[in-house]
């Protein structure tokens, strides 16, 4: 099955948005609160506004998409992952920063399926293209910059053996 377009029915699933995994990320407005940040799609939007707004966003992160069967097979068949802690998906509709500067508390390892980004990692930059990956230290300071549609998953994991 063709990985992207699973990606995206992930995106757009009704069972996300309720379930409160999916984040919108960029900048939001609540009554005369303007404010940029990463917020569960369903605290903000009803689910038809999020449709519709859904290409507007900087950023669309889906949380735990590793419980899907296809998208759990391509980390342990494809990306050789076997110990994994969790999965998100990243859509970028526009050309943005997923996220502003931050560290995790956790190793990341961020693999573009579909795209470009340009990860900064400290001070030393690199560009990824489709089935490309980097892996991201645990508390390393880092940030991305995504070209306009791009898919990406982050994996979170343990120790660099994963």
């Amino acid at each position: 099955m063709n990985i992207l377009k699973i990606v995206i029915k992930e995106i757009v699933s009704y069972d996300n948005f309720v379930n409160g995994v999916t984040y919108v990320i960029g900048q939001h407005r609540v009554g005369a609160r303007e404010f940029y940040g990463s917020v569960s799609a369903n605290a903000l939007y009803t689910y038809h506004e999020y449709l519709h707004k859904l290409r507007s966003f900087n950023a669309i992160q889906i949380n735990n998409v590793d419980k899907n069967y296809h998208i759990n097979s391509l980390l342990k068949k494809n990306l050789k992952f076997k110990k994994f802690l969790n999965c998100s998906i990243f859509f970028n509709s526009t050309a943005s920063y997923s996220l502003m500067k931050h560290k995790d508390n956790y190793n990341v390892y961020l693999y573009v399926l579909k795209g470009k980004k340009k990860v900064q990692i400290q001070n030393k930059k690199r560009t990824l293209i489709q089935k490309q990956g980097i892996k991201i230290q645990k508390n390393f300071s880092h940030k991305v910059f995504n070209q306009k549609n791009t898919f990406a998953l982050s994996i979170s994991y343990k120790s660099l053996g994963y």
